[in-house]
């Protein structure tokens, strides 16, 4: 075996210098071998997609080998077809980041890396989309034979697609769409009898998902029946009575309350107690928190409206205003404060006030107008009005009573004679009125001896001298 591999060798060896070459080498040299220069390994990005909210902070970074490595961060808005540099962020390192804005979707981001000898190296293409999400939704539609009838969809997301549909059964099942506009964002159609009744929904695909819009209802102007009172959110402790009310006109009208456990994606008809009634009642369970209930209600020609939903809550606590705010009377500036107590889960408040007695309230903005004591320095302009406060729990608010301020009045102020100011004048007697001496107060008899006495005191002598 070992002659037979010699011999195979040497045979390999002639005929290779038969032709005069060996791999690597020039005619009549010696033999060498060339190993294959291993390739040079291509930079990475991470992560290799983005797929995040408006607002959130995206970060890339880059992986490379080798010494003396600058780097440039790139992005794209065609495709890859052309590149621009990016200039914030960090676009000059290995690390880029920026925040998440619907105009970016749909972007490329790469990064040049660029190592001290000048060779350049670019890494993989990272693609930036937002998730899909229905913003806003189909709404019903009323409309007259022969009139146009559109629905739209707004979504956010990257590369959309859009496909409307129909339901005649109340949503049991649906059927695509295939005339008009029935992939882009508004499907419009003229009204026909026919289509009275009809749920339309669109189905909204982009980055490999998908998401359904509400199902809105378009009926035929003048026979659909008009929804006068929407239902109200409840809350109820377990073991209460929750009721929801519908108040509407129509000819022959009939109703059907539904539920719904996801936000009012799909609805189901409720079947139990009074569901086909203007009001529907059941007993509260804590299992039942958080559904929405709305109702369907149907008039002649089969034509129908839904209600508005209303939100069923449990409440662990007793909801009521225990303390309401008391009238005050106060005088310009003095501090005011009204206070209201109340009892219930996750409080809010809000001060408002009125300046006609009622007929309307305004909220309050300055410092304590959502806490339970509202606090204010009085001033004449106040004078009169009234302040309450809503407070709510959940979906529930009430209404405090109206108290008033009322500016006090200042104590009467004792008249201080002014100067410059004449005195009062003082009544006089009768008696002292009878001539000019009361008048000027001296006694002239007085006077008149203490004259006579100056006069003669010169001529008089002492005797003592």
């Amino acid at each position: 075996m070992k002659k037979q591999r010699r011999r195979l060798c040497s045979l390999l060896l002639a005929v290779c210098m038969a032709f005069g070459t060996v791999a690597g080498g020039v005619p009549g040299s010696s033999p060498r071998i060339v190993y294959a220069q291993e390739e040079e390994a291509t930079p990475r990005i991470t992560p290799e997609a983005v797929n995040t909210a408006a607002g959130e902070t995206v970060v890339l970074k880059a992986e490379a080998e080798g010494e003396g490595l600058t780097y440039q961060w790139q992005y794209s808005k065609n495709g890859g077809s052309t590149w621009t540099n990016c200039k914030s962020g960090g676009a000059k390192t290995d690390t880029f980041s920026f925040t998440m804005a619907e105009s970016l979707a749909g972007r490329l981001y790469r990064c040049q890396v660029t190592d001290a000898a000048g060779n350049v190296s670019l890494t993989s293409e990272v693609p930036i989309s937002l998730p899909l999400t229905i913003t806003s939704q189909p709404a019903d539609v009323s409309a007259a034979a022969g009139e146009t009838v559109s629905f739209s969809v707004e979504a956010s997301g990257t590369e959309l697609a859009y496909q409307w549909q129909y339901s005649k059964n109340g949503g049991s099942t649906w059927t695509n769409c295939s005339s008009g506009t029935y992939n882009t964002d508004t499907f419009s159609f003229a009204m026909k009898e026919s289509l009275a009744g009809r749920l339309y929904r669109c189905e909204v695909t982009g980055g490999g998902s998908s998401v359904i819009s509400r199902a809105a209802l378009v009926s035929l102007k003048g026979d659909e029946p008009e929804i006068l009172t929407q239902p109200a959110d409840v809350m109820a402790a377990a073991g209460e009575t929750v009721t929801f009310t519908v108040e509407a006109a129509g000819a022959d009208l009939a109703y059907q309350w539904q539920y719904s456990t996801d936000g009012g994606v799909k609805w189901r008809n409720c079947g139990s107690g009074t569901y086909n009634t203007d009001a529907f009642s059941f007993a509260m369970k804590e299992s039942l928190a958080g559904r929405l209930y709305r109702c369907e209600v149907t008039g002649s020609g089969e034509i129908t409206v839904f209600s508005e939903a209303a939100l069923v809550s449990l409440r662990t606590e007793e909801f009521a205003i225990l303390t309401q705010p008391a009238d005050v009377t106060a005088a310009a500036g003095e501090t005011v404060t009204f206070t209201v107590e109340a009892a219930g889960t996750d409080l809010v408040y809000q001060w408002q006030y009125s300046t006609n007695g009622g007929s309307s309230w305004k909220n309050c903005g300055s410092t304590g107008y959502n806490t339970s004591s509202f606090s204010f320095a009085m001033k004449e302009s106040l004078s009169g009005r009234l302040y309450r406060c809503r407070v709510s729990s959940g979906s529930l608010t009430l209404e405090s009573n109206a108290a008033a301020v009322t500016l006090e009045a200042a104590p009467e102020a004792e008249r201080a004679e002014e100067p410059g100011q004449e005195a009062p004048a003082q009544e006089v007697p009768a008696e002292d009125v009878s001539g000019t001496e009361a008048d000027t107060g001296f006694d002239m008899d007085r006077l008149e001896q203490g004259l006579e006495a100056a006069l003669r005191a010169p001529a008089e002598s002492d005797d003592a001298e």
